[in-house]
């Protein structure tokens, strides 16, 4: 019936090639600098797989072996002239990471979290932390109801404004300042979309 428990599958886009994003944190010249790149591929990235990527002039950092990168499944080698060259250390899924299933009774804070990963036979609710460490620009939220295999009955795209973040920070920052975004919701093949400010429970 319309008034049975609905499902949601949460989802993070993680690292993949079709499309590629360079974004920084500071545009101020000679002071510390953190570039965030992004792509993404319709391939999973396999042990050992490398990305060269040019054209990131203008930098002062020297030629660096052992770059910092904040993703935990990479290691970076940095050439001045601004060639960065990106080998996979751990396997990368292919496109979206599942880390959310929620239902009417488990969500916000009441929602059980932990290191252990979810995926889409998960029946329980629960809110993974395995790949906090990812970097990403959007979610997508799917609604399906309870007990039923079908295609989900609602979808929502949340396309945040901001710079990528990890799904740590931003989580922090849901919880306290909240997020611009933009929602794209599709619901009986029509799609709507929304602008405003996403906020978290604060208490989670």
């Amino acid at each position: 019936s319309d008034s049975a428990p609905l499902t949601r599958l949460f989802t993070v886009s993680d690292v993949a090639f079709s499309s590629a994003l360079v974004s920084e944190a500071s545009g101020v010249a000679g002071v510390s600098n953190e570039v965030t790149v992004s792509v993404t591929t319709t391939q999973a990235l396999t042990q050992g797989s490398r990305i060269t990527l040019s054209g990131l002039s203008g930098s002062g950092t020297p030629d660096d072996s052992s770059l910092s990168i904040t993703n935990g499944r990479l290691s970076g080698a940095w050439e001045q002239e601004g060639v960065l060259t990106v080998t996979v250390d751990s396997a990368v899924p292919q496109g979206d990471v599942l880390f959310a299933v929620t239902n009417a009774t488990a969500c916000a804070e009441r929602l059980p979290y932990g290191p252990l990963r979810v995926d889409a036979n998960t029946t329980r609710a629960y809110f993974s932390t395995a790949d906090g460490h990812l970097k990403h620009g959007r979610w997508v939220q799917k609604f399906y109801r309870a007990g039923s295999g079908s295609a989900p009955v609602l979808e929502i795209e949340y396309r945040f404004r901001s710079q990528p973040r990890t799904l740590r920070e931003r989580m922090v920052r849901l919880s306290t300042v909240g997020e611009e975004v933009t929602w794209v919701v599709t619901y009986l093949g029509a799609t709507t979309e929304y602008e405003g400010t996403y906020r978290f429970s604060s208490a989670s």
